[in-house]
């Protein structure tokens, strides 16, 4: 409608957001005629390519369903509390405060747990939920530890989210401080921690990353404070987005708009490599997974496995057919079933 390359670039954006993948196709070679660059935007041709090959396979070892405890309103970023709870972030009307996110239009994010068995639903341990956006928590592994997510600012000033620490002690939540080494004017998300807790990895838009936001990790010194962190490398963070860092065992689990996924941000799963230094090359989950949609926060939930599944646990996606804005969903990773044999044709020979 002439409004120009901006438009049109963000409107091939939303065709494979749609997994609309040929339409989108077509708009994104027109947009490189249009800026006189045919080939700018091969990658995300050959995404969208990958991507309908991807949605025609027929062994896929997820199975995903939506949980029942999301509403219209914004779930994700969930995390196992205890035995048969998870606590995730949400903007449904219980929660505190009274101002408007104008970036939703809905109310600022609180922290909610949900009972597994039951579905029932309530706000979270105090003093976590206040009036600012809180959101994206972790545990420790016996939960006596709690990091988590708090945006706030002095008055007239921006609000910056802060990743926050409270710790257990007589069944009772310390007061949230800021750790040591948050700056000022950058945003920090999805704080998690290692099995042994002596890393807590998380992502950041801080300048100093390799572009937009990227994962990085910091180690926890002898007297417990929490070192200068580092960005992960670059087969892992890209000069896109890289979000929601988890963690299985030596498997890091993360999501990604920056390598070739199926429209926003796509789960990919990596691990540490002998020297511990870097990281093999990411491995996207593929659908029913992953979406057209953003797709992020895959936690698992348990490892025992059975005769069918080998893995289960929990993950956030906007994709189309969920309740309403961010859901969490359900997901099994079941053994395949063996390739089928191959038809075996007997060759006629003529007498």
């Amino acid at each position: 409608n002439q409004y120009g390359i901006d438009a049109l670039k963000a409107y091939a954006y939303t065709l494979k957001k749609a997994e609309r993948y040929e339409d989108a196709m077509e708009a994104f070679k027109e947009l490189g005629i249009e800026i006189g660059s045919p080939y700018e935007f091969k990658k995300d041709i050959t995404a969208c390519e990958i991507a309908l090959g991807w949605q025609e396979i027929s062994r896929v070892e997820y199975r995903t369903e939506v949980a029942d405890f999301n509403s219209g309103y914004s779930e994700y970023s969930p995390a196992l509390w205890k035995e048969d709870q998870l606590v995730f972030t949400s903007d449904r009307q219980t929660s505190q405060g009274s101002d408007t996110y104008y970036w939703t239009g809905n109310k600022f994010s609180d922290l909610y747990v949900a009972d597994l068995n039951s579905g029932a639903v309530s706000a979270f341990d105090a003093p976590f939920n206040t009036e600012n956006n809180e959101g994206s928590l972790c545990f420790n592994n016996d939960f006596t530890e709690a990091y988590f997510v708090r945006c706030f600012g002095e008055k007239k000033e921006d609000n910056y989210c802060k990743i926050m620490y409270s710790a257990l002690k007589n069944n009772t939540w310390s007061e949230p401080r800021v750790l040591e080494f948050v700056k000022d004017q950058v945003n920090y998300s999805g704080p998690w921690l290692s099995g042994d807790g002596k890393e807590l990895y998380f992502s950041s838009n801080d300048p100093d990353g390799w572009g937009g936001y990227d994962i990085w990790v910091s180690n926890r010194a002898e007297d417990g404070w929490w070192e200068d962190p580092q960005p992960l490398s670059r087969n892992i963070n890209t000069i896109g987005n890289e979000r929601f860092p988890t963690l299985d065992g030596d498997t890091l689990y993360f999501s990604s708009d920056g390598h070739t996924g199926m429209g926003g941000l796509d789960i990919f799963r990596t691990y540490q490599l002998n020297n511990q230094r870097s990281w093999a090359p990411p491995f996207n989950l593929k659908p029913p997974v992953n979406s057209g949609g953003d797709d992020f926060g895959f936690v698992v939930y348990s490892n025992k496995a059975d005769k069918e599944v080998l893995q289960s646990g929990f993950f956030t996606s906007t994709r189309y057919d969920g309740i309403g804005n961010d859901d969490i969903y359900r997901f099994e990773k079941v053994v395949l079933p063996p390739e089928p044999e191959p038809e075996v044709v007997e060759e006629v020979v003529a007498h």
